[in-house]
């Protein structure tokens, strides 16, 4: 009997977030590179990122929880 060889690969969603643009041009360039890694938003700062962050979780019906 065979096994089936088929692997499931996650798709790592990440944001990046940094001040220099030079940095997180390269940092994406890097990360787009890879199969299991998509880069979902970009932004200049923290806050921004967050903001960022928020919108992509509406937009998946993901909650958050707060301490």
């Amino acid at each position: 009997m065979k096994s089936s060889s088929r692997s499931v690969t996650k798709v790592i969603r990440v944001p990046i977030a940094d001040d220099h643009p030079v940095f997180r041009e390269g940092l994406v360039t890097i990360l787009k590179s890879e199969n299991d890694i998509k880069v979902v938003a970009e932004a200049t700062d923290g806050e921004f990122a967050v903001a960022a962050e928020l919108t992509i979780l509406a937009r998946h019906g993901a909650t958050t929880c707060s301490s």
